[in-house]
This record gives structure tokens, sequence and C-alpha cells, in this order.
């Protein structure tokens, strides 16, 4: 039913402009050097930034609070300017991948920025935020001649490291056109889904469904280990049978062995749950709430994998077996 549900919201954003496009890049189209400026130099947004030195770009940022991924970048032949505004200037493509909607409006709709970035050039926005956010971006920068194209990213820091992620790219379609070949190489699968905001919504919903799915799946491993169960004959009857996924694939034996290493932080899935939460206002979601509010008494664990809400449902069996 849920799905049927989380599904139907997809299908309704897809399919309302009628639509949809997918493209699954085998060969790395060969492309001209271009100069990029790159905001957003964390666990995913490090990787892609070096993804695109290594196909011959330059890329500019600046270092806004951490030094740790500037000074990567630095170390892999990026520039690292000493502001923003001066990081955007000459840029062709400026690619943002930031915490949220304030980072976000506060790093590019600075009048200085907006001011500086080049007429005719193009930001590519990975963050995941608001379709609102994006569509604001939009509004400001067409007056400037800059195409803006919403393009968040699925996949985890494995698939940027390997530029293998999944992008949901929306927008007018030419300006999807005009960046698939960068994108190509730093991504494997680009779907096209629509107008401004799709891409957003479809990775929200997208990341809904993984959080029910890997919740169930913490639970389940729990239950593995209270009965005895042999974890690798477990794995194997599930990945042959109806309850295997991509979730249950990559995070089982994580979470049976207690590795909570951030792939994909608690507080960004939470984030994202509840931006998809805010799509489905007027249905009835018992799952999304349910899931929305263990991320939240997940925030003990905040830096953590969002698989460390595992560690709520095997506290009470921990104490159990202690006691005894």
């Amino acid at each position: 039913m849920i799905c049927r549900i989380i599904f139907g919201t997809i299908y309704r954003i897809i399919c309302q402009d009628n639509v949809f496009l997918y493209a699954e890049i085998k060969n790395k189209e060969e492309i001209k050097y271009m100069k990029t400026a790159f905001f957003g130099l964390g666990n995913m947004g490090l990787p892609i930034a070096l993804n695109l030195l290594k196909n011959g770009h330059e890329v500019r940022s600046f270092i806004h609070r951490s030094t740790e991924g500037p000074e990567a970048l630095k170390a892999a032949g990026g520039i690292i300017s000493y502001t923003a505004v001066e990081a955007v200037k000459d840029a062709d493509i400026i690619f943002t991948i930031v915490p949220d909607d304030d980072a976000l409006m506060k790093l590019m709709l600075d009048e200085k920025m907006t001011a500086s970035v080049k007429d005719g050039s193009m930001i590519i926005e990975m963050t995941s935020c608001s379709p609102e956010a994006v569509i604001k971006l939009a509004d400001e920068y067409r007056k400037r001649n800059v195409a803006v194209l919403d393009a968040p990213v699925s996949g985890g820091v494995k698939a940027a490291k390997n530029a293998s992620m999944t992008m949901m790219c929306a927008g007018d379609k030419e300006v999807f056109d005009r960046a698939k070949p960068i994108l190509s190489q730093i991504g494997k699968k680009l779907f096209y889904v629509g107008g401004l905001g799709n891409g957003k919504m479809v990775k929200s919903l997208n990341n809904l469904l993984a959080a029910i799915n890997a919740i169930g799946i913490c639970e389940v491993a729990n239950t593995v280990k209270k009965q005895r169960i042999d974890p690798d004959v477990f794995e194997a009857v599930v990945m042959e049978s109806s309850g295997g996924s991509t979730q249950f694939k990559n995070n089982f034996k994580r979470i049976i062995n207690e590795d909570y290493s951030p792939n994909f932080a608690m507080e960004l899935m939470r984030k994202d749950v509840g931006l998809a939460s805010m799509l489905e206002e007027g249905i009835y979601t018992p799952l999304s709430d349910m899931a929305l509010e263990i991320l939240k008494e997940g925030a003990v664990y905040d830096g953590e994998n969002y698989t460390a809400v595992a560690k709520l449902s095997a506290k009470p069996f921990k104490e159990s077996s202690e006691a005894n």
C-alpha cells in the first residue's frame, strides 16, 4: 500500500510534464576543457570535484568552514580562491552540493555572487534541498542569462568516487542536453525527469523508500543476532528471495558487523525524509511518518551512517543480554 502511494507520487511528478528520458553512459564522452567552480567539498562533493580534475577540467573552490576538502582539492591540482565570488569568475559551469536550502541561498543569492557569474554559464545544482529552493535560484539567475539544472545524485560516496552515480536531472531539456557531456564524466545513469524541482522531489522520495527499507533491515538484523541465525546463510537466502533489495545487499552485513561508518549520514537521510514528508501532505502515510520519527530519535548518532538506527532497536536486546 505505502509503496503504491509513494510510487503514485513519483509517477505524478514525472508524468505531469509527459517527459521521461534515461541514458546509461557506457563510454565517457570526449568534451572540451571547461572552467568550473565547485561548492560543497564534503563526503560526496570532493570525489565529484576530483573526477572533474581527472577529466582535465579546471576546478576552483574556496575555504568555507573546513579546510580538509579544499586542501585535498588543491593537492590534486585544483585552485583555491580567497572567496566564492572569486571562484566563479569566468566559470563555464558552477557545481553546488551544499547541506541545505539555507546554505544554498546564502551562497548563490548573495548580490556579489549573482553579479559575478558569467553571462551564458550554467549552474548544476546537486544539493538535496527543497524544490522551491532550486526554482528560486533559477528565477534569479534567469535575469543574468544563466541556466540552472536541478540535478541531485544517488549512489553514495562509493559511486561519487567511481563516477557511477545516478543523477536525477530536471529543468529545460536543452539545458540537460548541454550538461550531458560533463555529467557523463561524473555519473553513469542520467535521468531526465521533467521541470525544475522534479529532481529534488524524485531524490527525496527515493530516499524515503530507502529509509523505510533500511529501518526494516535494521530490525531484522538485530533479530537474526538475537536468534543466533547464521547471518551468512540468512543473507544468501534473502538475496534469492522476495526480501532481497539493494538496501539489504549493501547494508545487512554492515549492520551485523556494527559498521556505521558514513556512506550517507544520519542527518542527511533525516533531512531528505523530511522533505519527502512535505510532498506527501494530505496523504495517509503511516510508514513515512514512523520512519521520520525513528530518524529523529536517531539524531544521537548524527555523523554515523543512517543505518545506525539499528542501535535503537538493538538496545533493549543488548541490555537484556548483559543482564543475563
